[in-house]
């Protein structure tokens, strides 16, 4: 008796088996909320009556438990599930209260939790949290946090986006350099002197030199093509000038001057 196409058969469903098998995907493993704060809103305490807490909150470090206003922390249960995050905690004594147990679920997205908080002789108290977080604008020192927004730190200093203080610092502008003369040498003067103005940058340019107000110091006449044209007055100390609007010598910018010079034109000894 002839075996082989029963046995082939059997090899041909062992196989196809095996390919189911390793085709079937994988359960997608459930991950429990991060560790974190969850605030009750402003005013809101669970364990009224011990710790002084200016904000409430119910505190998961790992799979351990706890509540800032009385509950230390102690070993929890932390699990997940396709609703959210179950947490459950329970404590002998939380302050002057008995067997207090919490359970709460946090939603999926894991930044708000919901629960309920029971002790001994004490009627039960449904409770919601927000998870505490940096730029919230709830001010959470636990959360390692000097200032959330406008709250926490004083004139001059501003809150980071890490939420810390830190110092405003505002350089003031130093004053120029008066220029200082090398003897038997000669010193770029342009940027202290008061004739770097940012109405001759480009185009051609071109100076004159006279003492026009006779005080002994030579004064200069700027001109540009592609700007306007000015005279400067010489202050007569470290190479400082300043601009002189009323002498007559300013010239629209639409006006080209391509060239000046000085001269005594009517013979009064002063330059024109």
């Amino acid at each position: 008796m002839r075996r082989e196409p029963l046995n082939l058969l059997l090899s041909v469903s062992v196989a196809l088996l095996s390919v189911s098998a390793l085709a079937r995907p994988k359960k997608s493993t459930l991950e429990p909320c991060r560790a974190g704060r969850f605030l009750l809103p402003a005013g809101g305490k669970l364990i009224v009556g011990d710790a002084q807490v200016s904000l409430d909150a119910v505190v998961l470090d790992g799979h351990s438990v706890g509540i800032d206003s009385g509950c230390a922390l102690v070993a929890g249960s932390v699990k997940a599930t396709k609703r959210g995050t179950r947490v459950t905690g329970k404590w002998a004594v939380c302050g002057g209260h008995r067997n207090v147990q919490l359970r709460a679920l946090i939603a999926p997205d894991c930044n708000t939790m919901a629960g309920t908080l029971r002790a001994k002789k004490v009627k039960p108290s449904r409770f919601a949290a927000t998870r505490s977080r940096c730029g919230d604008g709830v001010l959470d020192r636990q959360n390692d946090e000097d200032c959330d927004g406008v709250i926490g730190c004083g004139d001059g200093i501003v809150c980071t986006d890490q939420c810390h203080c830190q110092r405003v610092t505002t350089t003031s502008p130093r004053p120029p350099t008066p220029c200082v003369p090398v003897s038997g040498m000669f010193v770029d003067c342009l940027s202290t002197s008061g004739l770097a103005d940012e109405l001759y940058d480009g185009g051609e340019n071109g100076a004159a030199v006279a003492d026009v107000d006779g005080d002994g110091f030579p004064d200069v006449f700027v001109w540009n093509t592609a700007g306007v044209a000015r005279l400067f007055r010489n202050l007569g100390h470290d190479m400082q000038f300043e601009s002189v609007v009323a002498s007559g010598l300013v010239w629209p910018s639409q006006v080209m001057v391509t060239a000046a010079a000085f001269g005594d034109l009517d013979n009064d000894g002063k330059p024109d």
